[in-house]
């Protein structure tokens, strides 16, 4: 009943966030919402950028919003402000002073529920998360699509009663939200490191945000004509997910599986059907869908691996999700600002060029990766061991014998749980990658590991796990 209650509190919440330009531009087909969308998204995404950022700060000098503050005074105003929104795209606002106001207080609404939602979200692990974030998605291209179908009267009873769902459904969990007692005592450490260490783990999927963000925000006039497209391939490419999810039983590790090897492959074939497109003349079509199916996976597969960040414990989630609305806002209004600038001409050209230095950045961070990998193992001779490659399937022998040493040495849970991957033969970097923490933090963690147990090696560690396996 609780995963039910999550999958649509998030999709409501996905097809009613108004920093997101899909509940936006479901409006323009009311008479007044023209004459005041454009100066209400542009100053929505510059207050949420800021008050990204500022939330951001607060965390990591090591302050906390309370959760009730975060659910009930940020879901009250986020009511207030769906309701408000309504009522300018029915009658028209009451100037620019009004709608500014209703922008500012937008954008503090959304980044407030945001946060609530990520520490809701922190119980996920990534292979739920992925199913949870799917199902949402799906539920959130079918509420955008009853958006552009349904009478004007039954899309803003639509729209009132998704908010109203977004903002009860963290309430109602609220007592169930994680108190995220590690992640604060790692926040309390020097506020540079913890921001460099958020900035590796964060690398590759706030790089799928951010194109994500950029390239929708400089598509908005296209994505205006051809918001069914987006929405059936947002729906498709979170069915295949879903599907991923459910029928793999091997460890998930998207961070340095699909973000570095799939979506490369799908941006490169998306620039190859981009390049026939101009040279036959045909086919722009199908050039649009890859786009939007490229870029809404990439969506996707971030808020899945947000979750999975949070959930590891080693930042606040409130550091995570702030960080993500800031990356969100900041390249949305760049986006939009570069359109109005240049015009929707170059928008084909823009997209092409974002999407090869895209999948350039993918593949260059794969390489960097596997030479981490590489440099970790060779920093120890005897590290050189093949992964056992066991699944998820259920205890084995080494895996009761890591039991045994946890209690014996007094390891912590994590502690534990590092040890059951090294007695696996993986290194450092894979356990950072599967368990979705820093690498220094995955190298911390070891040496505690080698310490209590007095041993120096992962030859040592295998040994000794295969004692009275």
């Amino acid at each position: 009943m609780t995963a039910i209650a999550l999958v649509v509190g998030l999709g409501c919440l996905f097809s009613t966030l108004l920093i997101y330009s899909g509940a936006v531009i479901s409006f323009l087909r009311f008479e007044h919402a023209e004459s005041f969308i454009g100066t209400f998204a542009e100053t929505t995404l510059l207050c949420a950028t800021v008050l990204g950022a500022l939330f951001l700060g607060l965390t990591l000098a090591g302050k906390r919003v309370p959760y009730v503050m975060l659910s009930s005074f940020g879901g009250a105003i986020y009511l207030c402000c769906s309701l408000t929104y309504a009522l300018f795209a029915w009658s028209g606002s009451f100037g620019t002073t009004s709608v500014v106001a209703l922008a500012f207080t937008t954008a503090l609404a959304d980044t407030c529920l945001v946060l609530a939602w990520g520490r809701v979200c922190t119980r996920f692990k990534i292979k739920r998360a992925l199913e949870i974030v799917s199902l949402a998605s799906i539920l959130s291209a079918l509420l955008c699509h009853l958006y552009s179908i349904l009478p004007l009267a039954g899309v803003t009873a639509l729209f009132v009663l998704a908010s109203i769902t977004a903002v009860i459904v963290p309430l109602a969990l609220g007592a169930t939200v994680p108190s995220c007692k590690k992640a604060k005592r790692r926040s309390t450490g020097e506020p540079r490191a913890i921001a460099a260490s958020l900035v590796d783990v964060l690398a590759a999927p706030g790089l799928g945000l951010i194109v994500f963000a950029f390239v929708m925000a400089v598509m908005r006039t296209s994505f205006n004509q051809s918001q069914d497209a987006y929405l059936a391939m947002l729906a498709l490419d979170a069915a295949i997910l879903l599907a991923y999810a459910l029928l793999r039983k091997r460890r998930l590790s998207l961070r340095g599986g699909m973000h570095q090897t799939f979506l490369p492959l799908m941006a490169m074939l998306l620039l190859a059907v981009t390049s026939i497109t101009a040279t036959v003349g045909q086919g722009e079509q199908l050039a649009t869908y890859l786009t939007y199916a490229l870029y809404a996976l990439a969506a996707i597969l971030t808020l899945a691996t947000l979750c999975a960040i949070a959930n590891a414990g080693e930042f606040p989630s409130d550091a995570v999700f702030s960080l993500a609305v800031f990356l969100f806002a900041a390249a949305s209004f760049t986006g939009q600002a570069f359109a109005t600038v240049m015009g929707d001409h170059v928008t084909p050209i823009v997209v092409t060029i974002i999407t090869t230095l895209y999948a350039f950045a993918m593949v260059f961070s794969s390489h960097i990766r596997y030479q981490r990998e590489t440099q970790w193992t060779s920093s120890d001779e005897n590290d050189r061991v093949e992964p056992t490659g066991q699944s998820n399937a259920g205890p084995t022998p080494a895996s009761v014998r890591c039991a045994q040493l946890a209690e014996t040495y007094n390891l912590t849970a994590r502690e534990q749980e590092i040890l059951s991957y090294l007695a696996e033969g993986h290194s450092g970097a894979y356990i950072a990658d599967v368990l979705f923490i820093s690498p220094n933090t995955a190298r911390t963690h070891i040496h505690n590991i080698y310490r209590k147990l007095e041993v120096s090696s992962r030859e040592d560690i295998l040994k000794l796990t295969k004692d009275r396996a």
